[in-house]
């Protein structure tokens, strides 16, 4: 059961860490080469818990072998290719040209996926403790995903505007291929993959929530940031000019 007290505390002291780093972070790391390795440290750090169920489940069992679930193999979900696309980010080159639409996407793509399993996580309905590492590691990456996915704003990596949108649709394609090349690949295997859930609704109760609306939705949520950040910025800049008003001269 989500929203339980383990899940709700674990939400209440996630949030407020990601909060809390991201001041610190902005106040005291200002050169590049320092933001740089934060932003790795976020970025190595989700994907070594993301991976880390091999090792534990080898060390957990008698046998001479470890668990590699699909997901850990394959970029199956869309939070799986936001972690890939962030590990990437964090080791580009900033000056290339490409580089701001791909962080844009990454850093919306990561937020996104990191907050959908934040309150919604599948893999604590189906086991409701955080003592199981599976569970936890899964609980823990989206964390760090989610930290380092909002540092590409704190850290001026990229600006909020409306070309994030035309940014988040180009990743959008990307991510399509890559759900129809597992699909297709694992297909051949005799696997009745759904990645990236093109071929089913991720949620059997809410057949509306599909691989069309839910982009659309996210399309949406950038859109309106961005119209607050322009009426924000309005409303500012009107401020200024009427305490630069001659008027207002002592």
């Amino acid at each position: 059961m989500i929203f339980d007290t383990t899940h709700s505390l674990y939400i209440l002291f996630s949030l407020l860490f990601t909060f809390c780093i991201l001041i610190i972070a902005k106040r005291f790391i200002q050169s590049e080469k320092n933001k740089s390795r934060f932003l790795r440290f976020f970025s190595l750090a989700t994907f070594l818990l993301h991976i880390s169920i091999i090792w534990t489940t080898y060390l957990a069992t008698d046998n001479n072998y470890g668990y590699a679930y699909d997901n850990i193999l394959f970029p199956i979900y869309f939070c799986n290719f936001a972690m890939y696309c962030l590990l990437i980010c964090s080791f580009l080159d900033t000056k290339k040209k490409y580089y701001k639409a791909f962080a844009t996407f990454t850093a919306w793509a990561g937020i996104f996926g990191s907050l959908i399993s934040l309150f919604y996580p599948d893999y604590y309905l189906s086991n409701p403790t955080l003592k199981d590492w599976s569970v936890l590691k899964s609980m823990l990456s989206h964390s760090t995903m989610l930290v380092g996915s909002l540092y590409l704003f704190i850290g001026n990596y990229i600006t909020l505007n409306i070309m994030n949108i035309l940014y988040y649709i180009y990743g959008l394609i990307g991510c399509l291929f890559v759900g129809l090349i597992n699909n297709l690949f694992l297909g051949l295997f005799g696997r009745d993959m759904n990645s990236m859930y093109l071929k089913r609704p991720p949620l059997d109760d809410a057949p509306y929530l599909n691989c069309f609306t839910i982009p659309l939705l996210m399309l949406l949520v950038i859109f309106v940031c961005t119209q607050v950040k322009r009426l924000v910025m309005m409303r500012n800049k009107k401020q200024e000019l009427k305490w630069d008003s001659p008027l207002n001269v002592q």
